[in-house]
């Protein structure tokens, strides 16, 4: 009788949504001439003021800073991988903030 009342509920959503990591002292990220970043909220904070001479200094051919944090810092390879495509920090900007729809923030 009890199985007929209880309702199964679906909470999909909220536990699709991942945690955002936070990095602390040495994990941190220091941008050129700019912020010291924790997290993925701060990246795509520090993307909206970048200059194009901030981001050149970390993102050119031989690497990429930011996609390199993202991958072994704060743990989200699909977003390091994105940050990868990523010419201007503008664009950058906008996979961090698609990437930021996955979490709890």
């Amino acid at each position: 009788m009890f199985k007929r009342l209880i309702k199964k509920v679906s909470v999909k959503d909220a536990d699709q949504k991942k945690l955002l990591v936070n990095a602390y002292n040495e994990r941190c990220f220091w941008v050129y001439n700019g912020p010291v970043l924790s997290n993925l909220s701060d990246l795509w904070r520090a993307y909206n003021y970048m200059t194009k001479e901030q981001y050149a200094h970390h993102v050119h051919e031989e690497k990429n800073d930011f996609s390199k944090w993202v991958a072994e810092v704060l743990l989200d390879e699909e977003c390091a991988k994105a940050l990868l495509k990523a010419d201007s920090p503008k664009k950058a900007a906008t996979v961090v903030e698609n990437s930021l729809k996955e979490y709890y923030v």
